[in-house]
């Protein structure tokens, strides 16, 4: 199996999908205040923002599966995508990814979306 072209897949889907992250949590970002001050429209969106950040961390743990899968197959791969970026292994690094779940809890604490 020539596994080139499913890894040059895997790092565009990545990339992507990262980006992708990157723009909820922005949105998030913006809506934060709103959701604060008990704007009903920053809560409606943000309500939204949690469920397509739901998503989005489905398919990160999909896709760590594939890698999972990948590594199985190709044993001299990196345990985890990320290793070797800056040449630090991601069980060392200051400051692993959070979850997107993880971060959208955090932003939400001590609100309560029900009226």
């Amino acid at each position: 199996m020539n596994l080139k072209p499913i890894l040059d897949a895997y790092s565009a889907l990545s990339a992507q999908m990262d980006q992708s992250s990157s723009d909820v949590l922005e949105i998030a970002t913006v809506l934060k205040d709103g959701v604060k001050n008990k704007d009903p429209q920053a809560v409606a969106c943000m309500k939204l923002v949690q469920d397509i950040a739901a998503s989005h961390e489905a398919e990160h743990q999909k896709l760590a599966a594939l890698w999972r899968e990948l590594n199985a197959a190709i044993p001299t791969l990196p345990k985890y995508p990320e290793d070797g970026v800056n040449g630090v292994a991601i069980e060392q690094a200051q400051s692993p990814r959070l979850g997107l779940r993880s971060f959208f809890d955090g932003l939400m604490d001590g609100f309560d979306p029900k009226p």
